[in-house]
């Protein structure tokens, strides 16, 4: 399924303790597509086997957060992998195409399935006034992201024959597309990380 539309209006203080513990995220995230099933074929004489294809992603929707008006937002985390503020659109993985496997006496011909086409990312848009702090690895001070989706892997093919085999595995999906990423601060801005592996603010079309 589609990711909904996300708009955010934050002001106050946030503070989070422990690991993975995100000061604020808004994200929307499309759902992931369901892989093809597995076709297996046997016969004395000739057999056909052919994998399912996988289904696609779900596109993800707009996210747009912005500090309330006239409002100085506070943010501390301490805590590995966790992050000040996250704003993400995600679209949705494609599912992986099925397997096929045939076995034949006399010919067999199996072809995997195709793996599913990627969700897209929309665009995200972030508007901050006042202050992140981080004090543990891995976390950023603030991201902000519009991300498609990985595109379905192609389903692999096994066959076995006396005679004459053919097997072609199944062709991937590519990518989702990706939004525009903005990211504003109108009056003031102080971000500040104290270990490795953390950006102070990420912007990123990916």
């Amino acid at each position: 399924g589609k990711g909904g539309v996300v708009d955010a209006t934050v002001g106050g203080t946030v503070n989070t303790s422990g690991d993975r513990s995100t000061g604020i995220v808004a994200q929307s995230i499309g759902g992931g597509g369901g892989n093809g099933g597995f076709s297996g074929a046997a016969s004395f004489g000739a057999s056909v086997g052919v994998g399912g294809s996988g289904a696609g992603g779900g596109d993800a929707d707009a996210v747009t957060l912005r500090t309330a008006d006239g409002a100085m937002q506070s943010i501390t985390t301490d805590g590995a992998d966790s992050a000040g503020l996250i704003v993400q659109s995600v679209g949705g993985g494609g599912g992986n195409g099925g397997f096929s496997g045939t076995l034949s006496a006399i010919a067999g011909f199996g072809m995997g399935g195709r793996g599913g086409a990627a969700g897209k990312g929309v665009a995200t848009e972030a508007t901050y006034n006042g202050s992140v702090e981080t004090f543990r690895e891995r976390s950023a001070g603030i991201i902000v992201q519009s991300i498609g989706g990985g595109g379905g892997n192609g389903g692999g093919q096994f066959g076995l024959s006396v005679n004459a085999s053919v097997g072609i595995g199944g062709s991937g999906a590519g990518g989702g597309e990706a939004g525009t990423a903005k990211f504003f601060s109108t009056t003031t801005l102080d971000v500040t990380t104290y270990q490795s592996a953390s950006a102070g603010v990420i912007v990123q079309s990916v």
